[in-house]
């Protein structure tokens, strides 16, 4: 498996909607391939004014729901931008979440992204798969 931040941005976006957002792609036929949310249809592939998940990876609207979405699941979320010595600016993202009694600080999951949006998408990505571990 790729370590999430050499992700393109459509693989980025391909796992978040699903490892993140907990969507699943459905065949339908007729009708072609949907993107379900439980049992709702939220997109279909094959629809010619883009279809699809949201741009989580470059919007900043769609990278909220993001955050949105790991709040739902009782993580906090910050956020910071970087401007380090070499004048690049970069952006970091971390969501934190309590820890059971007994250990000193909460579970931080960083991620340092060239835009806000993929900074977002991949300290989510992060977090959840580390949950999963």
């Amino acid at each position: 498996m790729k370590p999430t931040s050499e992700l393109s941005d459509t693989e980025l976006r391909e796992v978040v909607v699903v490892e993140v957002m907990g969507w699943r792609l459905v065949d339908l036929i007729p009708g072609g391939q949907w993107w379900f949310e439980g049992k709702r249809p939220v997109a279909s592939v094959n629809d010619p004014d883009g279809g699809g998940p949201p741009l989580y990876e470059s919007s900043i609207e769609a990278a909220f729901e993001v955050v949105a979405k790991m709040r739902e699941k009782g993580w906090v979320f910050f956020y910071l931008s970087i401007i380090p010595s070499d004048g690049v600016s970069r952006s970091k993202a971390t969501f934190s979440r309590a820890t059971p009694l007994g250990r000193k600080s909460p579970v931080n999951h960083d991620a340092l992204g060239a835009t806000p949006p993929r900074a977002i998408c991949i300290a989510a990505l992060t977090a959840v798969r580390a949950r999963k571990a």
